[in-house]
């Protein structure tokens, strides 16, 4: 390779020509052009043709000019190849020698493996291999161009490239080359870089390698063993080789995980037997907290489970770093066998994580109404609140579980329990328009009349989102109609704000006092008169409840000022006003209701 090969640009000569087989194309040419940097690629080409094939590949230079001239020719050249070798090959031999790769593009992607080849311009033709591909086929090229012995000898002597050293003994390993791993170890090569993965595919006379080596307990840079590949893919007979050499049965990798831990979460059930008769500690946590039965419960393994808890864990109750147990963990997901039997090795089922849920709160959020009936027939606190201050009531009464509600309500929940944001279960439930869930809570006789934060009752928030049929039912259980919010508000004049026709007509037949001024003095009458939503059968239904037309608010303007301002002859035809004033104020700002 000359220097001038390092650069991208093209460097020519008149001088040298090269050898009959391996000259490029462009040397064959008649022309002043001569020799140039990339010739030498070319012959790098036929070279690497000739190691990977074991025969030259051009016999002639007349065979040179067939393949620059035909395409076709371009395209077979290579295909008794493999992939990566194929990609590297069709790189170097490219007719134009401005597409070949420069020398310093070899050594950098091709030679240090951080990628395959690729050349200044745009790639024609052809596909990079994946990088799976690219690790252990450059282990191949290598291993196939020089002896075991040389390549062997060149990776121990370059410190550099102790990537390779870790890819060719994770190679060696995958393909269960016990004499290569023989002489790769005996160099010193740490064990971390054997790959171990043939213990998770079954490969037994590997795993044999590792007992008569004494490295059973050898780990990857993550801190995996063959016994964890093994338990998690699921291999009895590997595992069982393993645990007859006396494997560590509690070691962790990176995430904390033990071979215990990855049997239970993949629901390997046999391999979870085998490693408690081992002795494995069933208490040991990852660094999430969570320990093989918590695992185990989240993905629904029951038969696992079992065989855990029969293990005689520590504590059944024992939280992760969110504060999570088993139980919660199975109630959330809906795993009511499971919960059963967590039940019975009596976990505490009003322990709460660190929102303040306990089981209960997530059997009755996801609407598992078998579990919910498992917790409650064990004597689960109801009233719980969480963080938030909701109770399991609360939750269920915006999910609309009815059933949930009827199992709560008859377990003598209590109804008024009030959370952070002063809402009742009768509340949530108003707001969402559940009616069959609205009468089951009226029927366990709550305080109708309790106030959020913001003031509003459960008839405020359902005559807002005008739910008619849960107006009626409130107001048949007595509900306060003249009660006012933080704002002054009563429920006719949230009605009225949003033009809920059927609503205002539910509460004028329940003789409110249709003259209840809020904070900014309006009525429900100029609401309706001056609201975004104007509807005249409002107005009117107002006027014949006797509405007085002349109330002011606070800026002075009363209904029938509002309607001449705007000039609605129409409204004031309405309100009956004969005599037209001229001095009008401006009208308000209507925002704060919009």
């Amino acid at each position: 390779m000359t220097s001038e090969a390092t650069t991208t640009r093209l460097v020519t000569s008149r001088y040298a020509r090269g050898k009959p087989c391996y000259r490029a194309p462009e040397l064959l040419r008649e022309t002043d052009n001569g020799y140039n940097n990339k010739a030498d690629i070319w012959s790098l080409g036929c070279i690497a043709y000739e190691l990977f094939t074991s025969r030259k590949p051009f016999r002639d230079d007349f065979a040179v000019s067939d393949y620059a001239r035909v395409k076709k020719t371009q395209q077979d050249f290579c295909k008794d190849l493999n992939p990566v070798p194929k990609f590297y090959v069709q790189e170097l031999l490219r007719v134009d020698p401005k597409d070949r790769p420069s020398a310093r593009i070899l050594f950098h992607q091709k030679f240090r493996f951080e990628g395959p080849v690729v050349p200044n311009k745009r790639r024609r033709t052809g596909t990079a291999p994946s990088e799976t591909d690219i690790d252990s086929y450059s282990v191949f090229i290598l291993e196939w161009a020089f002896s075991r012995q040389v390549f062997e000898m060149i990776i121990s002597l370059l410190d550099d490239l102790s990537d390779l050293k870790k890819t060719y003994l994770e190679w060696l390993s995958s393909k269960s080359d016990i004499e290569g791993l023989r002489l790769m170890l005996s160099d010193g090569v740490p064990d971390s870089h054997i790959s171990l993965q043939s213990a998770a595919l079954g490969e037994l006379d590997f795993v044999k390698w590792l007992v008569e080596e004494k490295k059973v307990d050898a780990m990857t840079s993550d801190g995996v063993t063959a016994l964890h590949n093994a338990a998690e893919a699921g291999n009895a007979e590997v595992v069982k080789a393993l645990l007859d050499a006396e494997a560590d049965v509690d070691v962790k990798d990176s995430y904390g995980y033990t071979a215990l831990s990855h049997a239970a979460l993949k629901g390997h059930t046999e391999i979870v037997k085998m490693l408690v008769n081992a002795k494995a500690d069933v208490d040991v946590r990852d660094r999430y907290g969570d320990r093989a039965l918590s695992l185990a419960a989240w993905r629904a393994h029951t038969e696992i489970v079992k065989i855990l808890v029969d293990a005689k864990a520590d504590d059944v109750d024992i939280q992760d770093r969110y504060g999570n147990t088993a139980l919660r963990d199975a109630a959330r997901k809906g795993h009511a066998e499971i919960v059963k039997i967590l039940v019975d090795a009596k976990a505490d089922v009003d322990m709460q994580d660190s929102y303040g849920y306990t089981a209960l709160s997530y059997a009755t959020l996801h609407g598992h109404t078998e579990i919910v009936k498992i917790l409650v027939d064990v004597k689960a606190d109801v009233d719980i609140q969480d963080s938030y201050g909701n109770t399991a009531l609360n939750y269920t009464a915006r999910t609309g579980h009815t059933e949930i509600v009827k199992i709560l309500v008859d377990a003598k929940s209590n109804v008024d329990l009030q959370n952070n944001d002063g809402d009742t279960a009768l509340i949530a439930a108003t707001i969402s328009g559940h009616i069959e869930m609205v009468k089951m809570l009226l029927d366990a006789k709550p305080n109708v009349d309790v106030q959020d934060s913001y003031g509003n009752t459960a008839l405020n928030n359902a005559a807002w989102s005008g739910h008619t049929e849960v107006v009626k039912m409130l107001v048949d259980a007595k509900s306060n109609v003249d009660l006012q919010n933080n704002d002054g508000d009563t429920a006719l004049i949230r009605a009225t704000i949003n033009g809920h026709i059927e609503t205002v007509k539910m509460l004028l037949d329940a003789k409110p006092n249709v003259d209840m001024q809020n904070k900014e003095g309006e009525t429900a009458l100029i609401f309706a008169v001056w609201a975004r939503r104007i509807d005249m059968q409002v107005i009117k239904m107002l006027v014949d409840a006797k509405a007085n037309i002349d109330i002011e608010d606070k800026d002075g303007f009363s209904a029938w000022k509002y309607a001449l301002r705007m000039g609605r002859s129409d409204i004031l035809k309405i309100l009956d006003i004969k005599e037209t004033r001229t001095r009008l104020f401006p009208v308000p700002d209507r925002n704060r209701h919009e």
